[in-house]
């Protein structure tokens, strides 16, 4: 029953951080390059063609554009773009594109772009933008986690999250604070929720999680046993 309620509260706290980042990203983007500069890979100078290449990512994003032009609905934007503009488009404009991304290829449009076009969808955060990037691959680790309904109590992260510097941000002053476990994930979902319209609303529904199953003690997913008297949830009640 936790582990149910615990995978719906992330999965649905991970899918408005990643409509936000997608959004970010198109803005940002094409605010420097214009609407469809994403198939130039000049313009990707942090793909790493060992574990992030960018004619993989191109790959995908044309598998991803190929159905939704398939299945969507003639009334869905893919379709009608290409139906209005498929005379003089061979690609769709990145603010139509991160649409139809999913989180891995918005991970990786993250990761391959440039440095300042990630500080500035990092800002969204307050937080630097190589600090981002680790969050979101933890995010991407935990949804993939999440959709397959394993076991998320007692459960550690394969690579660990990269938590703020206490010193300059002092809300994330937390000894217990593991960053290989989930609780550290619960802590970054609740900082980042707080730039999302549905902030209210899941930090209420995540608040009456770990109250209702406080005697299972949280300390199996890394919720710190003082978790009540920490800014981060405090400041957000």
């Amino acid at each position: 029953m936790f582990d149910h309620e615990l995978r719906t509260l992330l999965l649905d706290i991970i899918e408005g951080i990643e409509i936000l980042v997608r959004t970010r990203l198109a803005y940002f983007f094409s605010l420097k390059h214009g609407p469809f500069a994403w198939t130039d890979p000049a313009l990707f100078p942090n793909f790493d063609a060992n574990y992030n290449d960018f004619e993989r990512w191109q790959v995908k994003l044309a598998e991803q554009t190929n159905r939704a032009r398939k299945y969507m609905s003639n009334e869905d934007t893919v379709v009608h773009f290409f139906k209005k503009y498929g005379d003089c488009h061979d690609h769709l404009p990145v603010w139509i594109l991160t649409e139809i991304m999913d989180f891995g290829a918005t991970l990786s449009f993250y990761r391959g772009v440039e440095k300042d076009i990630r500080k500035n969808v990092a800002l969204s955060f307050d937080q630097p933008e190589e600090l981002v990037l680790s969050w979101l691959l933890g995010l991407n680790t935990i949804r993939n986690h999440c959709a397959h309904h394993s076991r998320l109590w007692n459960w550690q992260l394969g690579i660990p999250v990269k938590l703020p510097n206490a010193r300059k941000y002092k809300e994330w002053n937390i000894p217990q604070l593991s960053n290989r476990q989930l609780g550290s994930i619960l802590y970054i979902c609740s900082w980042m929720s707080d730039k999302l319209v549905m902030k209210d609303y899941w930090h209420e529904k995540a608040l009456n999680l770990f109250v209702d199953f406080e005697d299972l003690n949280l300390l199996h997913i890394g919720m710190p046993s003082c978790w009540k008297d920490h800014d981060i949830w405090k400041r957000r009640c």
